[in-house]
């Protein structure tokens, strides 16, 4: 042989191997299938002769068993720490049952770190059909492996869910089944980290079913009332829901019995992202009675409020009116609708 070159790649250099924990499950459940090195009785050189071996198979982590024996395997990267740094393996060479675990450190690698999350998801709402984008940035040494799950079970088979590179998890052309907690799990063998957010789809909301995405303010004096059929008060409200038309139906309005002028209540929805060039907010209200307040609509946005739509006028019959209003915010935003008797 002669002449021999490497084109494109360079030989990557290693520091000494160092202790970084256990394998304190089975063999084969550790990752550990393949003998390195082993000696009848316990062997001084154990640490030189596994480190060599194991550089001959390419394996970064090996385990040590009482200073006789050396396993390692293409999944001890994986497992050895399932149950975190400890000693457990009774002395740094391992003991009967348990394995030390040694890493190389690659020379131009960071410090060994257990894994981190320090960009967690946040939790947002977006409406059907839209896409939505989940962080999960992490830190640590070796580079932690992502995993997200939803509502506590695996991500279903669907080609709408893709995890980049870096973790971070979209979900496309999103629609109510996308709605759910999900959690990224974050870990390297030395530790592990969670966060989790909370996805909500935006759709029609008519009350039937309850108050959808809607959450009452604690900051007011009272609050919406969901209800069905007639309102309390004579001559006033609607006697009927505009979904289905019937006394069956649900719709949400506030009660002025017994409060008195200037009260008011207040529903929000959760954070919108706005995902599409065009987004719009409709809805159908009713407003009947000698002593009408109003109805004020809002948006937040970073911080500062923009007043949408605002009504306080008896129409004096018993009928729904459509209202809507494009929102023009470029940042995430939520919809605020307030009652004032």
């Amino acid at each position: 042989i002669d002449d021999t070159s490497f084109s494109g790649c360079s030989i990557k250099t290693y520091k000494k191997p160092k202790k970084v924990g256990c394998f304190t499950h089975n063999i084969s459940d550790s990752g550990l299938p393949e003998v390195l090195f082993s000696y009848p009785y316990s062997y001084w050189g154990i640490v030189d002769m596994c480190e060599r071996e194991a550089l001959k198979r390419g394996y970064t982590v090996f385990g040590i068993r009482n200073s006789k024996e050396c396993r390692s395997g293409r999944d001890a990267i994986n497992t050895y720490a399932k149950d975190g740094p400890s000693t457990a393996c009774n002395g740094n060479f391992g003991a009967w049952l348990a394995y030390t675990a040694f890493m190389f450190e690659d020379e131009k690698a960071p410090p060994l770190a257990p894994a981190k999350i320090v960009t967690p998801p946040k939790s947002g709402a977006v409406p059907g059909g839209f896409a939505f984008t989940l962080t999960c940035g992490t830190t640590g040494y070796p580079f932690p492996t992502v995993v997200w799950t939803k509502n506590g079970q695996d991500l279903p088979d669907d080609p709408n869910y893709r995890i980049d590179g870096n973790g971070t998890l979209v979900i496309n052309n999103v629609d109510s089944s996308n709605s759910g907690r999900y959690r990224c799990s974050a870990s390297n063998g030395l530790g592990s980290d969670y966060a989790s957010a909370k996805l909500t789809v935006l759709g029609g909301c008519d009350f039937e079913k309850g108050w959808c995405y809607f959450t009452q303010d604690k900051t007011d004096v009272f609050d919406w009332t969901r209800r069905k059929g007639g309102t309390w008060s004579a001559a006033t409200g609607p006697s009927t829901d505009h979904t289905l038309g019937t006394s069956s139906g649900y719709y949400i309005y506030i009660e002025a019995s017994p409060r008195k002028k200037g009260d008011n209540a207040m529903i929000y929805t959760p954070t919108i992202d706005r995902s599409g060039p065009r987004c719009e907010m409709s809805f159908w209200y009713h407003m009947m009675g000698k002593n009408i307040g109003a109805l004020n609509v809002w948006m937040m946005s970073n911080g500062k409020r923009t007043d949408l739509i605002s009504k306080s006028f008896d129409y004096g019959e018993d009928l729904w009116f459509e209202s809507g209003v494009f929102i023009g915010a470029q940042t995430t935003f939520s919809i605020w609708i307030e009652g004032v008797i």
